[in-house]
């Protein structure tokens, strides 16, 4: 599937800034986006959101993504240095989380890891707390532009610093990336958390995810990517789904971690 017609999203891009101004113009050219005509503050987001319906926002502390027709609700942020992933990522039991047991974590083994679908990164950064060494990969320009922010304000983060070290990142997509991966460097284990249709109409969807779908969509590819991914890795494939939701068509896991929202479906690899 190729990458969504940004146009098709109503994205515009803006700043609160008037000395990032040429980085928002960097924006507009480099994803093909219109960009506000004045800085951004609560009077011009009435007449922007009159014409377009998502905001991509750079200000002083980072790039976000907003959506102008909810203007309570919390931006999109890629924020590696949060309280919450803090949290996740180093509590004493992290190790012995369901991510860390689906991708094979062990005492003295952290395998090499590709997220093929890194999204906001928050997995990957948890992977990377934990020891291990990943390769984020994400095709959908913006989303990448949030996560690539992300990464670089974290690096200066000394709390920070030596995890982002073991990230590497690349804005491309997946099922090309995995192709081109040489023998030798292929990874032990190949991360997915597809974006799949939501059945259910009726059921509550995280703010957050609602925004994010309405942008990114559904990866319609995810038996192909699948393939790849399992052509790729070493030892396993894992691929995360909300608890009740539908798997990959046609391919059984060997392994499936079930929690209260969230499931694992491992593919080992014996090839």
């Amino acid at each position: 599937m190729p990458v969504h017609d940004l146009l098709t999203s109503s994205v515009v891009v803006a700043t609160t800034t008037e000395t990032l101004l040429p980085q928002i113009r960097q924006f507009s050219q480099q994803l093909r986006l219109p960009k506000a005509d004045c800085l951004y503050d609560d009077t011009t987001a009435i007449g922007l959101a009159q014409q377009y319906h998502l905001l991509l926002l750079l200000a002083p502390d980072g790039l976000m993504l907003k959506d102008l027709q909810a203007k309570h609700e919390t931006p999109i942020k890629v924020d590696f240095n949060s309280a919450k992933l803090y949290q996740r990522s180093h509590e004493s039991g992290a190790a012995k989380q369901m991510l860390a047991k689906a991708v094979g974590i062990k005492p003295g083994y952290r395998p090499s890891i590709v997220d093929a679908t890194a999204g906001l990164g928050r997995d990957s950064f948890v992977l990377a707390s934990l020891g291990c060494h990943v390769t984020m990969i994400e095709r959908h320009p913006i989303v990448a532009e949030l996560l690539l922010d992300g990464l670089q304000r974290a690096a200066r983060h000394p709390e920070s610093q030596e995890v982002i070290n073991r990230i590497k990142f690349h804005p491309m997509q997946a099922v090309e990336h995995l192709a081109a991966i040489a023998e030798n460097d292929r990874p032990d284990v190949v991360y997915l958390d597809p974006m799949f249709p939501h059945r259910n109409r009726s059921a509550q969807i995280k703010k957050e995810m609602r925004l994010f779908q309405s942008m990114v969509g559904v990866d319609e590819d995810v038996t192909v990517l699948l393939g790849a991914a399992l052509r790729c890795a070493r030892k396993r494939v894992v691929v995360k789904r909300p608890s009740k939701g539908e798997g990959v068509a046609g391919k059984e896991a060997h392994l499936v971690l079930t929690g209260k929202s969230t499931r694992y479906d491992v593919y080992f690899n014996h090839s």
